[in-house]
């Protein structure tokens, strides 16, 4: 069959995505109709193949009247090749498959994103694991039975202790081409301005909720300000990213337990920071720092 220039066709699907989907093309001399062949057996291609056959049997429109013809692109993989009676005809066939089967569905969850980095060396007893009291090294722990918390032995090369949380809304965009999860601000959903991003998100099935006050405890809790990793970023090993499911309760404890971070760390930094300060003095002045 006489080659043709290839074609190649463009979708926009519903996930925002441009497909770019390319086929050889020939004229059949004896049938005088196009023939096109897939240069990439993608998994919707070869559904459409089916697709095509399908609407073949159930419609005489001369547009799906549809010849399969092989071709092997290797000897592993056989790969039909469909016909059409013109280029437009089998556009508009093609397109017609991809719309059929780009059906979307969007779920909404409240969550809390949360990170976490420890690198302090401690050690606890195998036999409580987590719930073990805390021991300066192993030769502290009865009968040997210690281990080294979050793996660091004496090769771990950074201590600190690391946490941050906030909460937003979970967006999964589910269609037949795939499954795309976006997360979503707070105020981009629970806004009492009637923003843009609102009036988006209302048109695809969001949930519209009333602001809820600024003393609530998913408020209180985006209140903190501080760099956080989401999920799909997470590409620094020593970060660990969890995503919880939201509770006004979780939210209470994330909150609680920030501020119980922040104070450490502000009272660590004034005892440091005063020069004058004795240590017999500091006891006195922040016993907290002593109580084990």
């Amino acid at each position: 069959m006489p080659k043709i220039k290839n074609q190649v066709f463009i979708y926009n699907n519903t996930l925002g995505e441009k497909k770019k989907y390319e086929f050889e093309c020939y004229l059949d001399p004896k049938t005088n109709r196009f023939v096109l062949f897939p240069l990439d057996a993608k998994d919707d291609i070869k559904a459409g193949i089916k697709y095509f056959i399908d609407q073949s049997r159930k419609q005489n429109s001369a547009a799906y009247n549809t010849i399969i013809y092989g071709v092997y692109l290797s000897r592993q993989q056989r790969v039909n090749g469909m016909s059409a009676p013109t280029i437009a005809d089998f556009q508009a066939m093609f397109m017609d498959y991809l719309k059929a089967t780009d059906e979307t569905k969007y779920t909404y969850e409240k969550v809390i994103i949360v990170n976490f980095v420890s690198g302090l060396h401690y050690c606890l007893d195998k036999e409580f694991g987590r719930k073990s009291k805390i021991y300066r090294n192993g030769g502290e722990v009865p009968d040997g039975r210690y281990v080294w918390a979050n793996d660091a032995g004496h090769n771990g090369n950074k201590e600190g202790l690391a946490f941050m949380a906030r909460v937003y809304y979970k967006q999964t965009i589910e269609s037949s081409i795939g499954t795309r999860v976006r997360y979503i601000r707070l105020d981009d959903i629970e806004c009492s301005n009637g923003t843009l991003g609102r009036y988006e998100l209302n048109k695809q099935g969001a949930p519209l909720l009333p602001a809820r006050s600024a003393d609530a405890p998913d408020r209180l809790l985006n209140a903190w300000v501080g760099n956080l990793v989401m999920p799909d970023y997470s590409r620094d090993t020593n970060i660990i990213v969890r995503e919880i499911p939201y509770s006004d309760e979780s939210a209470v404890f994330c909150d609680g337990l920030l501020k119980t971070l922040c104070g450490i760390d502000n009272t660590l930094s004034d005892f440091f920071q005063n020069k004058d300060l004795s240590v017999r003095m500091a006891l006195s002045e922040y016993p907290q720092l002593t109580q084990g």
